[in-house]
């Protein structure tokens, strides 16, 4: 018992001490040089970045489908913060997820 505790308390220690680095990492701006050869730097828009980084959106039918139905079943209904619709296992891949959706002024 006495081990389990001091994993625990190491585990937290180790945790704690990381946590300032990581919240005073202060946002870079992304530059890039004009394609015209301009050496003016502008920033880079979210497509741009999407393009560069080679991402492309896959689809799957069955999760389209599946966020549909859940969608209607939600509209025209009261689903609050209190009072959320939730589905476990929402998408049949992964049974320790949780879609949960309610409705904000």
């Amino acid at each position: 018992m006495k081990r389990h505790k001091l994993i625990a308390v190491v585990a937290l220690i180790t945790l704690l001490s990381s946590v300032p680095v990581f919240f005073n990492k202060q946002p870079q701006l992304v530059l890039a040089s004009k394609k015209n050869g301009n050496a003016k730097k502008t920033k880079l828009s979210d497509s741009q970045i999407i393009k560069n980084l080679g991402v492309k959106k896959v689809a799957n039918l069955t999760n389209d489908s599946l966020t549909a139905k859940y969608a209607a079943i939600v509209k025209g209904q009261n689903y609050t913060w209190e009072n959320p619709y939730i589905k476990v296992n929402p998408y049949e891949n992964s049974p320790l997820t949780v879609l949960m959706i309610f409705h904000t002024d």
